[in-house]
């Protein structure tokens, strides 16, 4: 895992095989199947590959193909390290999507990436079953 500011932007990049783990524990394949997970994009967006091999940009929360849009990341990729957020991933306890406000700051939270996999998930069935 590769992380760090780019830009304005703070970048989580992941190597393949943290990858494959990593679409397995936010169920890429449930949610959005044919994606390959690249990383993330300042905490809210997943960096992914379309099954045609473009890159582009998905909300962690709806992970939805309808919420896909094209992306272009800055060449060369060189990321700045910022020890206030390594190993750390700014997460908003009610998800924008579902009426939370991204300046309230009683609802950020910064959490593991473990622990953002888990919330993403379950935020992601709420999701579906609302949406069904």
């Amino acid at each position: 895992m590769n992380e760090g500011w780019q830009n304005d932007d703070y970048l989580i990049l992941l190597a393949e095989d943290e990858s494959a783990k990593a679409m397995t524990a936010y169920g890429f394949d449930r949610f959005i199947p044919g994606y390959s997970l690249v990383g993330l994009k300042g905490w809210e967006e997943f960096i992914v590959v379309s099954p045609s091999g473009s890159l582009h940009v998905v909300p962690t929360v709806p992970l939805d193909a309808s919420h896909v849009v094209p992306c272009v990341l800055p060449q060369p990729i060189s990321l700045q390290a910022d020890s206030r957020f390594t190993n750390k991933i700014k997460w908003y306890l009610k998800p924008l999507v579902f009426g939370g406000s991204p300046t309230d700051d009683a609802n950020v939270a910064w959490i593991s990436h473990a622990q953002h996999t888990e919330v993403v998930r379950w935020w992601n069935e709420q999701y579906r079953q609302a949406k069904a």
